[in-house]
């Protein structure tokens, strides 16, 4: 039998729904980087065909409020591809369908922008214009996916760039008049992308429309769900509830916000926007959205070059046309990002400690170069981290005894601010956090968030505050032991005056952080109402008493002893 002959304008329509039907395969399922070709594909396809002064053949009835597929046939190929993927498939029921158009969206969105970049004449392509069209709703469509809890690390990685494409075609494309553009110039067009997207990550005073914010339904289907799964244990839903507004733990799993999801799954996000903000640059959070993108896929041969910050961002972006640039750019503001960063690097939320992570080390270089940028900025790190270990927000808490165990590990008394023993608890309450403040007031204010951290409400704090206690515990035992100044000596082999002062220096810094250390673990750390706070305070004093100086330890030599045995007497059996 002979196959009858299939019309041009059939055949395009079969290819494109070919292509479509791609999204969510089983061949897609096995290799997702399938989702990037269909993209690109449709993207050549309905960029194909735009020579200047075209008109194309349009519906004659107005644009249906649901997705209609014979609507949908009568368009022009450039209007085709835009209406089906919006309309229909980032709204399919599928996850997997759903969730596979987030590539797709980068390569529509990217050849836009990588053409714009390049040759601002482009723009007077029907492609390109109805991608400009169609820009908030493409920006809609990729915060929605991002907040999907379906997605995986390709899509949400797409909808990154994606949202930094939609940037990019908006600075390019709406610096000149363009009727695409309706009325609104560069920065009406450009504010009110950055708003939106800030606003999606909750950088607002309230959720509306965040990313965040559940509807009615999805609220009244949550409430539901939580009282089966609270009932079907043994009725243990008002003991669970209970427990759970006192901030303890329960093995209900954190929901709420778009499609079920909780505020965790998009802590990273969420940190990077609260750091553009603080910094009042909110074009620094497309940055920090590049340089979190750690996929192999972005790396391969051509597709670096294609999806570049340079193709997606421009090459005259204020904060640079590459990953070097970048870095050297957001480099001033490192102060403030730093403490954000490392305490959303120790988030208790896995998925964004993994991505913060991935931007620490894009961002510093990591290694030895992290180090180095933490150490230029030691004390403003962490006296913020201080203030964020008794933040109200148990993950802000959990966060920031993490980063603090990591940040104070073999710091020096001088690193630390230097200065005289503090003998007098009013000098720490009086002393405002920032520079001035001396070693020994930071690091009383270092036992006292690791003595609260120990005794917390919630799990998670707790298990921070113990790694936290650790690391102040082997700082407190180095910075009063004078024996590290024999380090010294070798540091300075040919400098005999040079040797003798920082040894001098190193003493001094051990009595005063000895003398700093006793006092208050003789007068609180032996009294403390948490006994995993005792203990450590008691493993801790006999640290100190083994390295100090018989003469640092003689002033409290009686009130020492009479602590420990008053010590003794509380911590034996009843």
């Amino acid at each position: 039998m002979i196959p009858m002959p299939v019309g041009l304008g059939r055949a395009r329509l079969l290819c494109v729904s070919a292509l479509f039907a791609l999204l969510g395969s089983t061949s897609y399922r096995k290799d997702t980087e399938i989702g990037l070709i269909v993209g690109e594909a449709l993207g050549s396809y309905a960029d194909a065909y735009s020579p200047e002064g075209a008109t194309w053949t349009q519906p004659q009835r107005e644009r249906p409020d649901v997705f209609d597929q014979a609507y949908a046939a009568e368009l022009p190929p450039h209007k085709h591809v835009i209406y089906v993927l919006l309309e229909k498939e980032t709204k399919s029921s599928s996850p997997q369908k759903r969730t596979a158009c987030a590539p797709v969206i980068l390569a529509l969105v990217g050849r836009t922008a990588r053409m714009l970049h390049n040759n601002l004449g482009t723009k007077s392509r029907a492609f390109i214009r109805e991608i400009m069209a169609h820009l908030l709703d493409f920006q809609t469509a990729a915060i929605s996916l991002l907040a999907d809890p379906k997605s995986k690390q390709l899509g949400r990685e797409s909808c990154c760039l994606a949202l930094a494409a939609c940037r990019g075609i908006s600075v390019v494309a709406c610096s000149q008049n363009d009727p695409a553009t309706m009325g609104q110039n560069i920065d009406d067009q450009s504010t009110a992308l950055n708003d939106r997207l800030l606003r999606a990550f909750g950088q607002t005073t309230n959720y509306a429309g965040s990313a965040y914010m559940e509807t009615r339904t999805q609220n009244m289907e949550r409430i539901r769900q939580e009282n089966r799964n609270r009932g079907s244990n043994g009725g243990e839903g008002s003991a669970a509830s209970m427990v759970e507004e006192f901030g303890m733990e329960t093995e209900i799993q954190e929901t709420g916000g778009a499609s079920g999801m909780g505020e965790a799954a998009l802590g990273a996000y969420r940190e990077m926007a609260g750091a553009a903000v603080s910094l009042g640059r909110p074009d620094v959070l497309y940055s920090l959205m590049l340089l979190s993108v750690t996929h192999p896929l972005w790396q391969a041969s051509g597709v670096r070059d294609r999806y570049s910050s340079s193709s997606l961002l421009g090459k005259s972006s204020e904060t640079g046309a590459n990953m070097v640039e970048m870095q050297r750019s957001l480099r001033p503001h490192l102060g403030s990002l730093i403490p954000r960063l490392l305490r959303a690097c120790n988030d208790p939320n896995k998925q964004t400690a993994e991505q913060m992570r991935a931007l620490w080390s894009s961002l510093t270089g990591g290694g030895v170069e992290s180090r180095s940028a933490i150490s230029d900025h030691l004390i403003p790190t962490i006296d913020t981290l201080v203030g964020d270990a008794i933040n109200k927000l148990w993950r802000a808490r959990a966060g920031a005894c993490g980063a603090l165990s990591e940040v104070i590990v073999s710091r020096s008394w001088q690193e630390l601010g230097g200065g005289k023993a503090v003998m007098d608890d009013d000098d720490v309450d009086r002393i405002s956090v920032g520079s001035k403040s001396s070693a020994g007031v930071r690091l009383l204010r270092l036992w006292k968030v690791t003595t609260r951290a120990l005794d917390d409400v919630r799990l998670t704090v707790r298990e921070s505050g113990e790694v936290l206690a650790r690391s102040v515990r082997s700082l407190t035992v180095r910075l009063c032991d004078p024996s590290a100044a024999e380090s010294t000596d070798r540091n300075f082999p040919h400098n005999p005056p040079l040797q003798a002062a920082k040894k001098a220096q190193t003493e001094a810094g051990a009595a005063a952080a000895a003398a700093t250390a006793l006092r208050w673990l003789v007068k609180y750390g032996l009294n403390q109402p948490c006994a995993e706070a005792t203990g450590f305070c008691v493993s801790c004093l006999l640290g100190v008493v083994d390295v100090a100086k018989p003469s640092t330890l003689q002033p409290i030599l009686p009130e020492l002893i009479g602590s420990l045995l008053m010590a003794m007497s509380g911590l034996e059996p009843a």
